[in-house]
């Protein structure tokens, strides 16, 4: 049971940083995109209505994460930490 607290103490520590959340976030519309293209070409082929309709709105969710500030904020963090790790690496 210990163990399972540390775990969840971690995991949320790590959550608070944006960092992290920053390399949780940036890769889900590629795989968002990837998972939902796949699945149109089955439900194309399947030629099933029900399934091109929610792989067409899984496509469409995950292009719109990728819109609006969010990303940008995190992406600025991470622009923030690399450079203390360049100036780091120059001394």
């Amino acid at each position: 049971m210990e163990i399972g607290m540390l775990l969840g103490e971690t995991l949320l520590r790590d959550l608070r940083q944006p960092e992290y959340i920053h390399v949780l976030l940036n890769p889900l519309p590629v795989y968002g995109l990837l998972i939902g293209l796949i699945g149109l070409v089955l439900a194309l082929i399947l030629k099933s209505r029900r399934a091109q309709i929610a792989t067409l709105t899984l496509v469409l969710i995950s292009s719109a994460t990728r819109m609006g500030k969010p990303g940008s904020m995190s992406t600025r963090s991470a622009a923030r930490i690399s450079s203390g790790f360049s100036m780091c690496l120059s001394l």
